[in-house]
């Protein structure tokens, strides 16, 4: 217990960033990088999303919308990066064609953009509403061949094909 004290003293380091009203936090979570370690495309790709919405529309957006989402992806309490960013990867092929993996938030982002550029009179807050739900229903179908609880007997049969 001694040696997880004494290295949490010493190596713990904490950041308190004080931001002013117009302040966006997204922004500034996005361009924060303290170990120049690369932030998970699945990070880049929500902070993308809520950079989208006035600051006052984001938390509203996130219990409205986001979460609902994300819990999708939850195991043990936590986002499962991998998987969603597996999602991520193959809904934006399904959607627009094969890219490098290693685009997949550039793709991501311009997705993103070009969802919101049709958005016919609507807020963007509703139009990013409907950007999660289509998430939503996509991540659904993924989980279940994924995690292979399909139960639908004609997708068990398409499945076992092979």
């Amino acid at each position: 217990m001694k040696d997880i004290t004494d290295t949490i003293t010493r190596q713990l380091q904490l950041v308190e960033i004080t931001l002013n009203p117009n302040d966006n936090p997204s922004n500034i979570y996005q361009s924060l990088n303290f170990k120049g370690k690369k932030l998970a495309d699945a990070d880049l790709a929500r902070n993308y999303v809520f950079m989208k919405l006035p600051i006052n529309d984001q938390e509203r957006f996130e219990t409205s919308s986001w979460r609902k989402f994300e819990d999708l992806f939850l195991v043990e309490q936590q986002v499962n990066t991998e998987h969603i960013e597996d999602f991520y990867y193959r809904f934006l092929i399904f959607k627009t064609g094969y890219f490098a993996r290693k685009s997949l938030y550039s793709e991501f982002t311009k997705f993103v953009d070009s969802f919101l550029s049709h958005s016919e009179g609507n807020s963007k807050f509703s139009r990013l509403e409907e950007l999660v739900i289509l998430l939503r229903e996509f991540a659904e179908y993924y989980i279940s061949i994924v995690d292979q609880k399909e139960t639908d007997e004609d997708i068990l049969k398409i499945l076992k094909k092979k």
